[in-house]
């Protein structure tokens, strides 16, 4: 589970925030490195007012580009992530990962806006979309894992995700900020 901020263009214009969850699966390499998938489901709040942080299909809109779009968009993400301990105590250890992401839009809504006008004028555009875009961003994180049991663990994770490529049906470079909380269990 976790918390997620996302906005177009640069991480600073997010909008209220959205979650994401899902499960992973982890193998262990060696001592102190593994890798893991899963599937994340990401709900995602972004909005620019600059038009160059968005492309619209012209079916979208009616005869002027938007000045700005505000969006939510139900996501299905696939991780793949290479994790090195870089420290290894006795019941705790402090971690880094990196790796990419797949993203399978399900849903998308939209809001379009125009300066020119009154609110009463935004138009809105959604549907389900099921488009694809592989590995079309970059995630980062450190984290402190916790030993409750031999098998038992808890996570505290802050991540980033940048894009390598747009996505969605207004082609925006995502950026994602939050932090995973995990309970994770060892076979």
């Amino acid at each position: 589970m976790a918390p997620d901020i996302s906005s177009a263009g640069s991480v600073s214009t997010g909008q209220s925030p959205g979650y994401k969850a899902g499960l992973t699966l982890e193998y262990q390499i060696t001592q102190r490195f593994s890798v893991s998938t899963g599937l994340v489901q990401s709900m995602v709040r972004y909005g620019s007012d600059s038009p160059a942080d968005y492309s619209l299909p012209p079916q979208m809109y009616e005869t002027t580009v938007p000045d700005g779009v505000t969006g939510q968009c139900l996501i299905l993400d696939v991780p793949i992530t290479l994790k090195y301990n870089v420290f290894d105590f006795d019941q705790y250890r402090i971690f880094a990962t990196a790796g990419l992401s797949s993203y399978i839009m399900l849903d998308e809504a939209y809001t379009f806006s125009y300066d020119d006008y009154d609110s009463a004028t935004d138009l809105t555009w959604s549907e389900r979309t099921g488009t694809r875009h592989w590995f079309s961003n970059a995630g980062f994180s450190v984290g402190l894992e916790r030993d409750l049991h031999p098998n038992w663990s808890l996570r505290a994770e802050p991540f980033i995700r940048l894009p390598l490529s747009e996505v969605g049906q207004v082609n925006v470079r995502l950026y994602s900020i939050g932090s995973f909380f995990s309970v994770n269990y060892r076979l």
